[in-house]
């Protein structure tokens, strides 16, 4: 590949203009960031978001690229980024988040060295409170030699973290491996990026992770995707990312049981935010209810266990697979906890 870069960092941004200079700031400030590019995806947003995007790459040719586009939600964003990636390795910044620019600087350089398909990173829970503070939380990972290259066919995800500590924020994929599954991720709804961390699992070989506390995601955005009125609204994207996920696993069974119970650890997170979803609706139609019955038969298949399966409001539904069953039980959870 020409003009090959240590890493391309994408930046999915839809109407992010009061977040994205921030966003930028922070890479750009980065004694190094020429070994990498950034390509900012303007997913036909109606603000400054593509203006100022510009200004960054008039001022940093050949590190910043600016990708406008029609809207095509975040999954869009991802594909039209990796289609043009030339970094050698490939990850994630949401707009409306940001790097600690001295992490990003020994990131990039131990990417230089790095042997591994995936390479982990921390991240930093940012969230701010009613009076304006912000207070900042890192999970570190457990019984990791930092730096040490793991097999990642025996290398289980729930033994060194036991929260959600690999995620998109803290996952960085040879971008080779996502070309050669083709990862093309689904156009038009949100949560797709369950999809990137998930896909290429079955196909690494190496893994190394760096105690660099790199990623700071902001938590408290009133309309991120995982708010409440969000997940609400997005019920059936939720369900079709997972739907993809379940039918992967019966289409490539996994060559190692470590493989399996990490598939299984992204499976059961999108379990849970699909029940949450879920859980906002009074009623479910004919045509949701089909990819949900197909969902349900692949969690039985799948052996997939949930602590809200056992909730008075989904057990009903999970004994019967009715549709009744389930409209009953959210009707009387609404009743019981009316939306605030």
């Amino acid at each position: 590949m020409t003009n090959e870069r240590v890493v391309t960092i994408v930046v999915p941004s839809y109407n992010m203009e009061g977040y994205i200079r921030k966003n930028l700031d922070s890479l750009m400030a980065a004694r190094n960031i020429g070994r990498a590019e950034v390509i900012v995806v303007n997913d036909g947003s109606t603000d400054r978001t593509s203006a100022i995007a510009h200004e960054y790459q008039e001022r940093m040719p050949g590190v910043v690229r600016v990708i406008d586009k029609p809207n095509g939600h975040y999954g869009s964003c991802i594909n039209a980024a990796l289609r043009e990636a030339r970094g050698r390795y490939f990850r994630i910044l949401d707009a409306d988040d940001w790097m600690d620019s001295a992490a990003l600087e020994e990131f990039i350089d131990k990417l230089g060295d790095a042997p591994a398909d995936l390479v982990v990173t921390l991240r930093v829970e940012v969230k701010t409170g009613s009076d304006g503070r912000q207070k900042q939380t890192c999970q570190p990972l457990k019984d990791m030699e930092y730096g040490h290259t793991y097999d990642a066919t025996q290398f289980e995800f729930k033994a060194h973290s036991e929260h959600v500590e690999f995620n998109m924020h803290s996952m960085t994929y040879r971008t080779d491996v996502l070309r050669a599954i083709g990862l093309s991720l689904p156009c038009g709804i949100c949560y797709t990026d369950l999809l990137y961390c998930f896909m290429p699992l079955d196909r690494i070989a190496t893994l190394v992770a760096y105690d660099l506390r790199l990623y700071h995601y902001l938590t408290t955005r009133p309309d991120s995707s995982t708010s409440r009125r969000s997940m609400r609204r997005n019920m059936t994207h939720m369900a079709q990312v997972l739907a993809l996920m379940l039918a992967h696993m019966e289409r490539n069974p996994a060559p190692t049981a470590a493989i399996r119970a990490n598939q299984l650890r992204f499976v059961t997170e999108a379990t849970g935010m699909l029940l949450s979803c879920l859980r906002e609706q009074w009623h479910v139609g004919r045509k949701e209810y089909a990819t949900l019955a197909d969902i349900q038969a692949g969690w039985k298949r799948q052996g997939v266990t949930e602590r809200l399966f056992h909730k008075y409001y989904f057990r009903p539904w999970m004994a019967t697979g009715s549709r009744l069953a389930l409209n009953l039980s959210l009707a009387l959870w609404h009743i019981l906890h009316p939306l605030k």
